[in-house]
């Protein structure tokens, strides 16, 4: 899988995958429903989930496949056909005819998903599928799947090219706008033995290894880089440092 079509599970999030196929559902919806449809729930699996079993209606693409089984199936036809079923008595006939309409309208959804993702080939080694719950106002009306990296393609296309170079340069820079520095004067050092420290008592001098006329040395004490240098002076009670 290369590095481009690919995200972790987490990154998968269910409003990310609804924005990235928002287009192509509402399209279809236009098309055979007048209604929305979304997705509301989606999980990862290694063996696709969606069966040909009697009583559902399936359809299969390069890429994609949906499914409406008997319970969803009839929350799809109702909203195909804009009215309830409930209290109507379906001949054998009027069954074929449903699922047959059905069964055209999920051909269509496939053949968009298909388009949809065919930007992003799905590696013949990956078996890592994506499967969608879609639902109406009504409730679930079916499942889709799609290939993980496929999905995780479109997810990240969709993203868009968010950490650009300008960007990211700006982003460190504000960043940097708002850290605290500590900034420290050097008047000057000296190297001592252990020994010699440990017997300082109040009244000895230190001899530095500067003049009282040279500037101090002004430095960042968490990175101890030099930035310049300053003369000791008096800002009223206090000690101040002029910058040269």
């Amino acid at each position: 899988m290369s590095c481009r079509a690919w995200l972790p599970d987490a990154a998968l999030t269910l409003d990310r995958i609804s924005a990235a196929l928002s287009m192509c559902l509402r399209q279809w919806a236009q098309a055979w429903i007048g209604d929305a449809v979304t997705v509301g729930q989606v999980q990862f699996s290694y063996a696709a989930q969606i069966s040909t079993q009697v009583g559902r209606i399936h359809a299969a693409g390069s890429a994609s496949t949906v499914s409406s089984e008997a319970r969803t199936k009839r929350t799809l036809l109702e909203a195909l056909l804009g009215t309830s079923l409930h209290g109507h008595v379906l001949t054998e006939r009027d069954h074929r005819l449903l699922d047959g309409l059905a069964g055209r309208a999920l051909e269509d959804l496939v053949a968009r998903c298909d388009r949809l993702v065919s930007a992003f080939p799905a590696p013949a080694e990956t078996a890592r599928i994506a499967i969608l719950t879609l639902r109406c106002p009504a409730g679930e009306i079916a499942k889709l799947e799609l290939p993980h990296a496929a999905l995780a393609g479109l997810v990240k296309a969709s993203l868009g090219d968010v950490r650009t170079k300008a960007t990211s340069i700006r982003s460190r820079a504000q960043a940097l706008d708002e850290a605290t520095v500590e900034i420290e004067a050097i008047l000057g050092e000296n190297i001592l033995r252990f020994e010699d420290v440990a017997g300082l008592a109040v009244g000895d001098v230190l001899l530095l290894d500067r003049s009282l006329d040279e500037p101090a040395q002004i430095r960042i004490a968490q990175a101890g880089v030099t930035l310049g240098a300053g003369v000791l002076s008096r800002d009223g009670n206090r000690v101040a440092l002029t910058i040269n």
